[in-house]
């Protein structure tokens, strides 16, 4: 499915309103200076992401949603998908739907906004790379068949949090092994690395199934505590 000529303006307001409210969550999620697993993160994420839409609403309501993401969901089913699809089994971290009032076919009407999220930095345990695993188990699983988040949408988002090491490092690892994992190499952000602070990188992915060119914009929120002063 491809968006439809009429809507993409739409689609586009919802990607907008989305990428507003992750701004602020992200970073009420680092001035709140929490830690722990990628599920508490999420969770806390999520209650962020109310807060946020809150503080929108109060202030342009048109920007701001009527329904939240769905936190840890089945993929959101295809027209297109067999009966027995494994991606239909899959289990994106986010979703935030969107109804194409202006498809011609109702089935084919829903576009999935998926975030996935995952921790960069260095490793805590030998069998477990942030940086590697952000490739294999969050960015490829927009492109793989066996997953394919996002398959009738145009875009979607990793969020990494960034617990340590240095932001142009932590590019290299993921970007060596989004390459190995035969996936478009990850820019570097158009605006540079904002330390402390929310990093942005649009990448474009070619896919063989769904909705291709795909457009994944990974959102980077620097959680390092800040070191103490001299």
């Amino acid at each position: 499915m491809n968006i439809h000529i009429d809507s993409a303006a739409a689609w586009t307001s919802h990607v907008a309103k989305v990428e507003a409210i992750l701004r602020i969550a992200l970073r009420q999620l680092r001035d709140d200076g929490l830690s722990g697993n990628e599920t508490y993160l999420n969770r806390e994420l999520y209650f962020r992401i109310l807060r946020a839409n809150k503080e929108i609403y109060r202030v342009t309501p048109e920007q701001a949603f009527s329904m939240p993401p769905v936190p840890e969901a089945q993929n959101t089913p295809s027209r297109d998908d067999d009966e027995r699809d494994p991606r239909t089994k899959k289990i994106p971290d986010f979703q935030w739907n969107y109804i194409d009032h202006e498809a011609a076919d109702p089935e084919r009407s829903v576009c999935t906004y998926v975030i996935e999220c995952k921790k960069l930095g260095t490793p805590t345990r030998a069998d477990w790379n942030f940086n590697s695993n952000y490739a294999e188990h969050g960015v490829r699983r927009f492109v793989d068949p066996s997953h394919l988040y996002g398959k009738d949408a145009v875009g979607g988002a990793m969020i990494g949090y960034v617990l340590s090491m240095e932001l142009p490092e932590i590019h290299d690892e993921v970007d060596a092994a989004v390459v190995v994992n035969s996936i478009a190499a990850v820019p570097t952000p158009a605006a540079g690395w904002q330390v402390g602070d929310l990093s942005e990188i649009r990448h474009t992915l070619a896919r063989t199934q769904g909705v291709s060119p795909y457009q994944l914009t990974h959102f980077w929120i620097d959680m390092r505590t800040a070191p103490e002063p001299q």
